[in-house]
């Protein structure tokens, strides 16, 4: 009967060592799989948020905001917001077109040109004024080591016959070249 009974605890010693490894094994096996999945989903998404051309439009067009925000507070004449962007409307990988805002004021109308858009150079933009219709022109040149590039831009805007362009001014403001042109005053 002892041998009977030292086989049974060896038995019993064994299981329980071989339920003591199946436990760690086990524990191990969920932790690697979470560990797995963690990682699969936190790279999901970095690589979805990178890959979504309207998500980094999204973040040009909060930026965009933040600057006009800047240009508001220190502005002479109390700014409209800027308008809507349109610039999500283009298919991705096409970049958007030089920014040419138009305000109408009482008592002026104010074209808003991002300087960026044109190497911070206000010389690099044209005005030209032929009836009532002004034309603005751009132009940016950039030149890396690699390679250069050259592109031309250009936008016209018809006023009314109340706008005053002998009266026109320019002038720059926070990488912001400001157009103004008087509305004639009905006296």
């Amino acid at each position: 009967m002892d041998e009977n009974e030292n086989n049974n605890n060896n038995e019993k010693q064994y299981h329980t060592e071989k339920q003591g490894c199946l436990k760690y094994v086990g524990l191990f096996l969920a932790v690697l799989i979470g560990t797995f999945l963690a990682v699969y989903v936190v790279v999901d998404i970095t690589i979805s948020r990178f890959m979504d051309p309207f998500g980094m439009m999204g973040n040009m067009s909060r930026m965009e905001n933040e600057a006009f925000k800047d240009f508001d507070k220190n502005a002479e004449v109390p700014m409209m917001p800027p308008p809507q962007s349109r610039h999500h409307l283009l298919p991705p990988g096409i970049m958007k077109p030089p920014t040419v805002d138009f305000v109408k004021l009482p008592d002026a109308y104010k074209f808003i040109i991002n300087l960026n858009d044109f190497g911070k150079n206000p010389k690099n933009i044209g005005i030209n004024v032929e009836n009532k219709t002004i034309t603005i022109n751009g132009e940016n040149k950039k030149s890396s080591k690699h390679s250069d590039s050259f592109s031309t831009f250009s936008e016209s805007f018809t006023l009314d016959d109340d706008a005053e362009f002998s009266k026109m001014s320019k002038k720059t403001v926070h990488n912001k070249y400001i157009i103004t042109v008087p509305i004639e005053d009905e006296d």
